[in-house]
């Protein structure tokens, strides 16, 4: 969302951009006919230029290779355009479009427009670079001699580990390690539990998104101390948090300037409503969203227009609307709303998709706005919406979304980093630092 500042006098003060929602669980895995974030296809469109930039050595991407595990749609990749508008004399006009193998320049050029320094913008392209390769660490099974399987990394992936131990400057061996088991402490001392190859590959994809997310939101720190530069200035290393990058200020606490009340307007590029042929947590958070604006539109535009019409003895027709409190209810309220249910379920022992969807089915099978599929309680629920859509829900993976964390050995190998970045993930801890929904119990729900 983009706040615009205004002065006490009404002047345009400045601007800075708040995040809303983070769809992070893109970076691992897309659906079918979908694409990832456009800076992978952009790094490996660009090995020509990275070559040219003193950088494709570093970054190890091989161009031959015929795609990565995170950036695995071709079409995307061959596709991948933008457009950099530009200013002139005469107004504005687009620049042509840049061929692929420069888009990566591009992309620099742009980041250093905004303020960013040299070291930023190679971290950035470096972090990019290390999801790649960390998405490419295939992780097999293998038997222990107590006859359990135990992940470990395949042999043809030991080169990828390394480069992506490399490029976030982490020890290999405590990146295989924290991949592949966790520890535990207890009164006797450290237990050390192997993971299956499918946890294991869990935790893989969880790091990705949590670097994601931390790459994300100093990227949006420093547009905001750019668009603040004329304001006031951005946060110094000193005033900056133990090993954080200096430039890296939190989305919320770059503000240009401490705004009075009603002295801002808010532009928020929403998605719109999704309804797709499989539905999960993204589309219910994105779809509950649009609730939200669709109740907001008709709170402004019909109850309180036509409440000051009668209020000022009007004639007029009154004018009929959807009105959605009903489904809004079913998702907000407590304690049986569906996010409620769904955070409920998140911190009881054992919780599982499976329950969660059980227990909707039955706390909601009166509501007019719910309603479980035949036979297929357990695999998901259907809710209709204001667009009088009934867009049908699969849990599975809900409850792991919702909890977004980050396995603790994880956490504690991105704070061994070398990199202020990468270390930045360690310094916010298991709490995600960057929201992957719009909604989060401890914080009140009215207005996104």
């Amino acid at each position: 969302m983009i706040l615009v500042h205004f002065t006490p006098t009404g002047q345009l003060g400045s601007c800075s951009i708040e995040t809303c929602l983070l769809e992070k669980s893109r970076v691992p895995s897309q659906d079918e006919g979908e694409s990832n974030y456009h800076a992978f296809y952009m790094l490996l469109n660009g090995s020509a230029a990275l070559e040219a930039a003193g950088l494709a050595h570093d970054l190890a991407l091989d161009a031959a290779r015929r795609c990565y595990p995170y950036a695995r749609s071709p079409a995307a990749r061959a596709g991948c355009r933008f457009r950099r508008c530009v200013g002139d004399e005469g107004g504005g006009s687009d620049a042509p479009e840049a061929a692929p193998s420069a888009e990566v320049l591009e992309l620099a050029a742009l980041m250093s427009d905004l303020g960013m320094d040299a070291s930023l913008v190679r971290s950035a392209l470096t972090l990019i670079a290390a999801l790649l390769h960390l998405g490419a660490v295939e992780l097999g099974e293998r038997p222990t001699a107590g006859g359990d399987p135990s992940a470990h990394v395949a042999p043809a992936a030991e080169g990828e580990l390394a480069h992506a131990a490399r490029l976030l400057r982490v020890d290999c061996s405590s990146l295989r390690a924290a991949l592949c088991c966790r520890t535990l402490s207890t009164a006797e001392g450290v237990i050390t539990i192997v993971h299956s190859a499918g946890r294991a590959r869990y935790a893989r994809d969880a790091f990705a998104k949590a670097l994601w997310g931390e790459l994300f939101l100093t990227l949006v720190g420093a547009v905001n101390a750019g668009l603040c530069a004329g304001t006031r200035a951005a946060p110094s290393a000193a005033e900056a948090a133990p090993g954080t990058p200096p430039t890296r200020a939190k989305a919320s606490a770059v503000s240009c300037a401490t705004p009075a009340p009603r002295s801002c307007i808010g532009i928020l590029d929403i998605f719109g409503f999704e309804f797709f042929e499989t539905n999960s947590f993204e589309q219910l958070c994105i779809n509950y969203a649009n609730e939200k604006l669709q109740r907001q539109f008709n709170a402004v535009v019909f109850e309180a227009e036509q409440a000051v019409y009668r209020a000022e003895g009007l004639a007029w027709e009154h004018v009929p609307f959807v009105d959605n409190s009903a489904t809004l209810e079913l998702l907000e309220a407590r304690p049986l709303g569906v996010l409620c249910m769904l955070d409920e379920e998140c911190v009881v022992p054992k919780g599982s998709d499976e329950a969660f969807a059980l227990k909707l089915a039955r706390a909601h099978e009166a509501h007019p706005s719910f309603s479980s599929p035949a036979l297929k309680r357990a695999e998901g629920f259907i809710i209709r919406h204001f667009a009088r859509t009934e867009v049908r829900y699969a849990v599975s993976g809900f409850v792991d979304k919702n909890k977004d964390a980050l396995p603790a050995d994880l956490v504690a190998l991105a704070a061994s980093s070398a990199d202020s970045l990468v270390r930045a993930l360690g310094a916010d801890g298991a709490t995600p630092s960057t929201p992957c929904l719009l909604y989060t119990s401890p914080s009140p729900r009215d207005g996104l």
